[in-house]
């Protein structure tokens, strides 16, 4: 047991707090997730929701949202697809730089009729 114990925190010590990819809100510096922006087929493939489509190519794991609230600390919410997270950006080249290369920065609204620039495809 004490074997266990010490290779068990030898694991956490290494990987530290944010070790671990699907990690909610680990995305700094952009870094898709099993929780937002990795490919995906379907629902089974992320741990919430697989987006879908063109607006979403290769398929985009999100969390279903209303507000901003109700995403990772470093995603927004946009209508898109009924209400989804997605990275903010402020250009292609970011969105480009972690994310399949279809996805650019480009302007939606959240349910407030806010305009977002987030990370999506056509």
């Amino acid at each position: 047991m004490l074997r266990f114990t010490v290779c068990l925190l030898t694991t956490v010590a290494a990987c530290g707090t944010h070790g671990f990819p699907d990690d909610p809100g680990d995305h700094e510096n952009g870094f898709a997730d099993l929780v937002v922006g990795a490919a995906c087929i379907t629902d089974h493939d992320c741990l919430a929701l697989c987006a879908r489509g063109d607006k979403f190519p290769g398929g985009f794991c999100t969390l279903p949202c209303a507000t901003d609230a109700d995403c990772t600390p470093d995603t927004v919410c946009v209508r898109d697809a009924g209400g989804v997270c997605a990275f903010p950006c402020s250009s292609d080249a970011f969105c480009a730089s972690f994310l399949e290369p279809a996805y650019e920065c480009r302007s939606r609204e959240n349910f407030f009729d806010q305009d977002r620039r987030v990370c999506m495809g056509d």
